[in-house]
């Protein structure tokens, strides 16, 4: 724990919000340990203030085996943990939720070019509902459906990704099934091709637009970004 107090001290400060149009609402920070994997997340409000902090735990191969999230105070919130085949494919995993008293569990199914096609949710060992996901010729997910525990399907929507001439996604739509918007992802790049803002559209629902702008360090790692809401929501 000590590391990460370290680490809050050196937090660079809240900037102002010179966008009229957006709101900001907080700050995500990011640590790396020796071997470069990302080890923590600390999360804090508009007002610099101390919300919560996530700390990650890998395995030999690199992969993430555990999760630990921390709310302001110290005190262990949640627990994740994920187990892995000797494909490196991530295949169950379990979240235990000490403020709701509460365990879930997925598992994860991959098709033959390796990719997630399918994930259980499960509660008390029970199935809640399946995603299934399809991709088209490029690889690029383009339908997500969710079944009930009785196998009926309970949601369906198609993503379509546009990329510019170099490779780099510019924007993802996501549909229902009368073609209807229902999300927007915007992303703007520099010229490293970073990320360097993103934004969300949202057209159905309650959910407020929103954008990010990120950070990275001299060795192009992303160690953060600061979170805004739409103050008017435009489409």
């Amino acid at each position: 724990m000590m590391n990460v107090l370290i680490f809050l001290l050196s937090f660079t400060s809240i900037p102002d919000n010179a966008d009229k149009d957006y709101q900001l609402v907080g700050k995500r920070e990011y640590k790396y340990d020796e071997n470069g994997l990302r080890s923590h997340k600390i999360s804090f409000d508009s007002e610099n203030q101390l919300e919560k902090m996530v700390q990650y735990f890998y395995d030999e191969h690199g992969n993430k085996i555990k999760t630990e999230k921390y709310n302001a105070t110290h005190e262990l919130i949640a627990v994740y943990k994920y187990q892995f085949n000797g494909k490196n494919q991530k295949i169950n995993s379990s979240k235990t939720d000490y403020l709701k008293n509460k365990e879930t569990g997925k598992l994860y199914f991959y098709d033959d070019t390796g990719k997630n096609s399918k994930t259980e949710y499960y509660f008390k060992n029970a199935l809640l509902k399946t995603v299934e996901y399809a991709f088209n010729e490029f690889g690029h997910q383009v339908e997500y459906s969710a079944y009930n525990a009785k196998g009926e399907q309970s949601s369906l929507f198609y993503t379509e990704n546009k990329y510019d001439k170099t490779g780099k996604l510019l924007k993802k739509f996501k549909r229902g099934v009368a073609g209807k918007l229902v999300k927007l992802n915007h992303y703007i790049y520099n010229k490293e091709s970073q990320i360097i803002e993103s934004f969300s559209y949202y057209y159905t629902g309650k959910r407020g637009n929103s954008k990010r702008t990120y950070q990275y360090d001299t060795e192009g790692r992303k160690t953060g970004f600061f979170k805004y809401i739409a103050i008017e929501t435009k489409h």
